[in-house]
């Protein structure tokens, strides 16, 4: 007996010795405010976390991914990149705020009101999470844009909910020339929602600004939940068709068969360093409400 818990120490000890183990906080640089919610990954690795409601996260790495480049990440700031030599403990990481361009955007003038996404959630799709699953998780789809629009209200449907609360935040993304998701577009600042019910959602973002001149990806990322149970979101459905997956970098979008294809664009990833999986035929049901120019 003896023999076998020494054995078992020392397998112990040795795993442990083969990990590398980061933590820290992280917080603004000039207010020392504490960020919340910030994304955590290793650039190769594909693994990553968010920091909790205080600003502190925890990733224990295999001992072979030294080599490799943690991200630290935030809506307004500069990202922080750091190469993975060895563990760091209660480290403090600063981030420096990054001013948004606003020259560079043009005012347009919206009147007529517009709907983006999709149009109706489909009773029997779903996708569901526990609270295995709840954190870091993120659904993407991809949007039609037509004409400049600015952004007013964003609708999806909370089939089930046995949480006392979930936190949300919603991430737009620009779409590279096969309208596959690429950068995090920068906005002013994050929109985080609190949901505690189930049922039809309706968050305004009129105040944020928002301001879309070409097509792209809204996405509903879990960052935090109390309580236990199960997150269920409603989908819809978009029949498949072989002539979907015509090559798109020489069939413009206003071809109705690439169209069909484009609407139908559905994406998921675990966090946000994992690389994204697109899904077919199934979606999200998101709403946009927007105005759009004449």
């Amino acid at each position: 007996m003896n023999l076998i818990f020494k054995i078992t120490i020392l397998l112990f000890s040795l795993s442990v010795q083969c990990q590398i183990k980061i933590s820290g906080i992280v917080k603004d640089g000039k207010t020392q405010e504490i960020l919340e919610y910030t994304n955590v990954g290793l650039k190769q690795s594909k693994m990553g976390v968010n920091t909790d409601g205080n600003g502190n996260f925890n990733l224990t790495l295999p001992l072979h991914i030294k080599k490799d480049t943690l991200i630290i990440s935030y809506i307004g700031y500069k990202t922080i990149e750091l190469p993975v030599s060895k563990s760091l403990s209660n480290e403090v990481f600063l981030m420096q705020p990054a001013a948004i361009g606003l020259d560079e955007v043009t005012v347009y003038s919206y009147k007529e009101k517009v709907k983006l996404g999709s149009f109706s959630a489909h009773h029997k799709i779903e996708y569901s999470f526990t609270s295995d699953s709840l954190k870091g998780s993120e659904l993407g789809k991809r949007v039609s844009v037509e004409k400049p629009v600015l952004l007013k209200d964003v609708i999806f449907y909370v089939k089930k909910n046995t949480f006392d609360s979930v936190k949300l935040r919603l991430n737009f993304y620009a779409l590279d020339n096969k309208y596959q998701p690429t950068n995090k577009i920068e906005i002013e600042k994050p929109i985080i929602l609190d949901v505690k019910k189930k049922g039809k959602i309706k968050f305004d973002i009129s105040d944020y600004n928002i301001q879309m001149t070409d097509h792209f990806l809204i996405s509903v990322e879990t960052i935090d939940y109390t309580g236990g149970g199960e997150f269920v979101l409603k989908g819809e459905w978009h029949s498949p068709k072989s002539k979907l997956y015509k090559n798109l970098e020489t069939t413009p979008i206003n071809d109705p068969n690439v169209f069909e294809y484009f609407i139908s664009g559905f994406f998921k990833r675990h966090h946000s360093q994992d690389d994204w999986l697109e899904l077919r035929p199934h979606n999200i049901a998101i709403n946009i409400n927007a105005l759009s120019v004449d």
